[in-house]
């Protein structure tokens, strides 16, 4: 194949031929392969450096299942033996509405969650007893002295700038429920929710959370604090409606058992002090007791049925995860992997050589045109 250009080597390069001597371009880049020598070690020492100043990451993670709801149309069992005691299963088809698994990188990365996370205790090697990941960031980012004498004098005006706009953003928040948060809080959400990474695989319908950070105990404890948050939030949000039912017919259960007690001890009592007496106003009196007593208690057994229809609902309505692989204590560090960061190093030294000489001999080039216009 011809081209436009041609790269002959003699004792420089020629660009107003029409062909490349590919022959000609190896043989220059053997010739000063020093250049590439040198350029591939600096890149080397530079990502030795790399390897050795990053921080040794390990990483944990946990499959999940989610469980799909169980429809009326499956529980022919169940209702048969529920209607049996008189309770009206067909109801709790409609299940609540779900989270669906799409939806929970969402529910892990907001503040709300990750508030409850910051705030939970760690196994840090440096403190003897569990901490939250709140007080251990915080305490890691107290100022030195040094840090101080600067802020106050060669950035006094920064310092000045930013202590009023803090004070004016909490005077104006302060009568409201938004979320105030400082700088430093910012800095560390950010950094935590990078320390976990949700995926949903759409075919298989599972749920992998992982965790990333320094230390192998802390990785494995905040893949299993993130999975039982998440199981006890897809759960609250689940069965909210009908616990609310399960609280209301609770209460009003409570209710009427104390009533249906205290009428059953009356009508009793009132019995025992007129068993021998014989009079019509004695009679209409246990009467209206009897009546009072027999609606309490057709009440109080229909209660007695609508709440154990409510704790069924909110059993049926209970979503479980199943653990495929829980997390667990990583024993190989997850990065940086010194052997690919050496061999992508000596890559783009080679390349970063190779372009330098070209570039080299092509200015040459252009420095002898220049020369023999003047």
């Amino acid at each position: 194949m011809k081209s436009k250009l041609k790269y002959s080597y003699s004792s420089d390069l020629q660009l107003d031929n029409e062909e490349i001597d590919l022959v000609a371009l190896v043989k220059n880049i053997w010739e000063k392969r020093r250049i590439v020598y040198h350029t591939v070690v600096i890149c080397l020492l530079f990502g030795l450096l790399y390897s050795f100043i990053k921080p040794v990451k390990y990483s944990s993670y946990a499959i999940l299942l989610p469980s799909a709801s169980i429809s009326s149309d499956n529980m022919g069992g169940i209702g048969a033996i529920a209607g049996l005691a008189g309770i009206n299963i067909a109801s709790l088809g409609e299940s609540a509405v779900t989270i669906p698994p799409e939806l929970y990188p969402e529910i892990i990365g907001s503040l709300p969650f990750q508030r409850e996370l910051v705030n939970e205790h760690y196994s840090f090697k440096e403190y003897h007893e569990p901490v939250s990941y709140y007080e251990f960031y915080m305490s890691d980012t107290i100022e030195s002295f040094g840090d101080k004498v600067l802020k106050y004098t060669v950035l006094l005006p920064w310092t000045i700038k930013d202590e009023v706009n803090g004070e004016r953003i909490l005077q104006d928040s302060k009568d409201t429920s938004v979320i105030c948060l400082t700088e430093q809080e910012v800095e560390m959400y950010k950094e935590f929710a990078e320390k976990i990474q949700v995926d949903f695989n759409n075919k298989s319908g599972l749920v992998v959370i992982k965790g990333v950070y320094e230390e192998q105990l802390i990785v494995a404890q905040l893949v299993n604090k993130t999975v039982e948050k998440l199981q006890r939030y897809v759960t609250a949000y689940k069965t909210k409606q009908v616990r609310q039912n399960l609280d209301f017919i609770q209460a009003r259960y409570n209710e009427k058992k104390e009533e249906y007690s205290q009428l059953q001890k009356r009508l009793y009592a009132y019995k025992d002090q007129h068993r021998n007496v014989v009079s019509e106003r004695i009679d209409m009196e246990y009467k209206h007791l009897s009546d009072e007593f027999s609606v309490t208690s057709d009440v109080f057994n229909s209660l007695a049925q609508q709440l154990e229809q409510a704790k069924i609902a909110v059993s049926e309505n209970t979503p479980a995860f199943t653990i495929l692989e829980p997390a667990k204590v990583p024993l190989e560090k997850d990065g940086p992997r010194k052997l690919i960061v050496l061999v992508i190093s000596g890559i783009l030294g080679t390349i970063f050589g190779i372009t330098l000489l070209l570039l080299k001999d092509y200015f040459e080039i252009i420095k002898g045109r220049w020369k023999r216009l003047d």
